[in-house]
Formats: structure tokens, C-alpha cells, sequence
């Protein structure tokens, strides 16, 4: 289904009535077998390069509500999979977890732990249990941007 930003409508007085296209013009047959070909050919391929491809197409073609609602469309039919290093699940558990241990010793300053730490924690997250030197040193550079 298309979003309200994509639908195509006419307003008359209090009635709205959608706007559908004619699928035997030739222009939408021709846009929508190129989106379909470009669909194929990304097959296996990040969902991004998709996504740019399609923005390109719509800047070639002028119809971007055309454009756009038929690979709306054709993205709705695909199965997209997560493919990461580490459960990106796992990730925002421990992202929230090390977010919640900062709020709670910005609240009690006796906690010992200090903003610098709060934020190696969870630029940390990404990379190991353990941050590497270069990690460690991203955290100093950014306590010394956000203290100043």
C-alpha cells in the first residue's frame, strides 16, 4: 500500500478520490519494467545501493510520486535481510544499557563514573568487550569537543 505521500489524489469540494495510473501508457510500463530490471540486478546487493539507485532513476525520470510508489510497491513484495557483524538486537540492548548508566551518574556525580567513561562505553559497543587504543582515544577527543 502506498503512504499518503505517495498517493496521488484529486480534491473536489469534500470529496478526495485517488488518482491511479493507466497501466497500459507506455511510460509507466517502460518506468515500471526498469524498476523491476533494477531490482534483479540488485539482488544480493546492500538494500543502500537499492535505494540510491532508485533516487537516481528518479531523478532521470520527472515523475518522482510514479517513480517512487511502484518501487514502494516492489520493495514491499522483497525479503530483506540483516547482515552484521554483531545482532543489531544485542547492539541496542547494550547501547540503552551503557545510555542508562550514563543518565544515572549525570544524576548522582558520586557514582564515580565520569561523562568521558559514560561515552567510551558506548562508542565501545560497536567494536569489542574490550575498546580498542583507538576507540579509547576517539572518547578523549570527544570529551575534550563536548567539555569545551
Amino acid at each position: 500500500m502506498l503512504t499518503a505521500d505517495l498517493a496521488r489524489s484529486r480534491t473536489r469540494g469534500r470529496e478526495v478520490r485517488p488518482l491511479f495510473i493507466d497501466i497500459s501508457d507506455e511510460q509507466y510500463r517502460s518506468t515500471a519494467a526498469t524498476l523491476i530490471d533494477l531490482f534483479e540486478n540488485h539482488l544480493g546487493e546492500p538494500k543502500g545501493e537499492l535505494e540510491t539507485a532508485i533516487d537516481d532513476l528518479t531523478v532521470d525520470n520527472t515523475d518522482y510520486k510514479i517513480v517512487q510508489g511502484l518501487a514502494k510497491l516492489l520493495k514491499d513484495e522483497c525479503e530483506f535481510e540483516q547482515q552484521a557483524a554483531v545482532d543489531p538486537q544485542e547492539i541496542r540492548q547494550r547501547y540503552s544499557s551503557a545510555r542508562t548508566d550514563a543518565i544515572r551518574s549525570f544524576a548522582n556525580p558520586h557514582s564515580g563514573k565520569t561523562h568521558r567513561n559514560s561515552k567510551c562505553t558506548v562508542l565501545s559497543l560497536t567494536n569489542s568487550e574490550s575498546p580498542s587504543k583507538s576507540v579509547t582515544e576517539g572518547c578523549t577527543r570527544i570529551w575534550t569537543t563536548t567539555s569545551s
